[in-house]
């Protein structure tokens, strides 16, 4: 067939051809439509795979409503009622584990499937170096849903290493300071206060009760750690904890006010107030924590002690300095005298 002769049966089949064009686009969007259905279906990971991912923690017992609300918040589903009729008809209220999971946004179908084929994955808790106690019971109960879950933990000694449970004050929130400040994982959500306390007493007993131990310090490992948090809050530097530990040694002996503004800062904290600088009234606070009127050490730590704060309350550098003023780069600068303490202010 030449040009002429195609062009001829054009004319003749201009109606055929259009509606053949027509018949194949509808063909080829309806087969599309299945075929995303389909994947959306059986292989949700190619279709959701490039969406963010969102973690969900779903706790022990949890019902079909409790699951769906903890997806919606999660942001992993749009609708609580389709997310929980999902659960409900495949029953995984009743098959779910406890723990976390990592999950694609989607349709309610499909994030029902991926709890259906997924694992729960390791809960990461961190406890930073400076973090005060109540900072982090407040986090197991935003997070997980835990109130006082981490004095619970800390009330059961079967929970710290048996060479570590003579040292534990009666005072149960005194126990903090023998947790060492670290990143730790468990896959067990409901346990999971119990697993941090094991886990960061071990690693205590490995950091810090060798050096304590070297010293001959083990009796006093509870004050020596309630000096330690005071040394994390008041340096920033490493280089300055040592000499920042011996001046509160020396104001120790000499039996006075320690002055430190972190502990009357950490006094107003746990009265629900949050300061981070001091006014002269601030300090007349009516606190076992305010050094400033008080002589001692603070009944606990005022938060969890980094490695080099415990080293340095330890292993204090001597030197006849009894004041130090840390500058607005953060590095301290020492005195013997008050006389010299307020020209270093200036």
């Amino acid at each position: 067939m030449d040009l002429k002769e195609l062009q001829e049966f054009c004319k003749k089949n201009k109606r055929d051809l259009a509606l053949a064009v027509i018949v194949t686009i509808i063909a080829s969007v309806f087969f599309l439509v299945v075929v995303i259905d389909a994947l959306k279906k059986y292989y949700p990971e190619i279709i959701y795979s490039n969406l963010p991912e969102v973690q969900v923690v779903i706790p022990r017992g949890a019902n079909a409503l409790q699951i769906a609300q903890i997806l919606q918040k999660a942001g992993a589903v749009h609708s609580v009622r389709a997310m929980r009729h999902q659960i409900a008809k495949n029953g995984l209220d009743k098959k779910i584990q406890c723990g976390a999971y990592k999950l694609h946004r989607a349709s309610a179908y499909n994030v029902a499937r991926q709890l259906a084929t997924s694992k729960p994955t390791m809960i990461k808790f961190t406890i930073i170096p400076g973090t005060a106690l109540c900072d982090l019971e407040n986090m197991f109960e935003r997070v997980y849903g835990k109130k006082n879950a981490l004095y619970q933990a800390m009330s059961k000694k079967n929970n710290f290493p048996r060479d570590m449970r003579s040292l534990l004050p009666d005072d149960v929130k005194s126990r903090f300071v023998f947790l060492f400040p670290d990143t730790y994982y468990s896959s067990n959500i409901d346990d999971l206060a119990d697993e941090v306390v094991r886990l960061a007493s071990i690693e205590w007993t490995k950091k810090i009760l060798p050096l304590l131990k070297e010293k001959r310090l083990t009796e006093r490992a509870q004050k020596l750690g309630v000096l330690a948090s005071i040394v994390e809050r008041e340096a920033l530097f490493d280089e300055d904890r040592p000499i920042i530990a011996g001046i509160l040694h020396n104001r120790l002996r000499r039996g006075k006010e320690l002055q430190c503004c972190s502990t009357v800062i950490y006094a107003w904290k746990i009265k629900g107030v949050e300061k981070s600088r001091l006014t002269y009234s601030d300090t007349n606070i009516d606190s076992p924590f305010n050094t400033y009127k008080l002589k001692g050490l603070p009944p606990m730590a005022i938060c969890a002690p980094s490695l080099p704060s415990w080293q340095a309350s330890i292993s204090p550098k001597e030197t006849d300095y009894l004041y130090f003023y840390s500058r607005s780069g953060g590095h301290c600068v020492y005195a013997k005298t008050y006389k010299e303490h307020l020209r270093n202010q200036r």
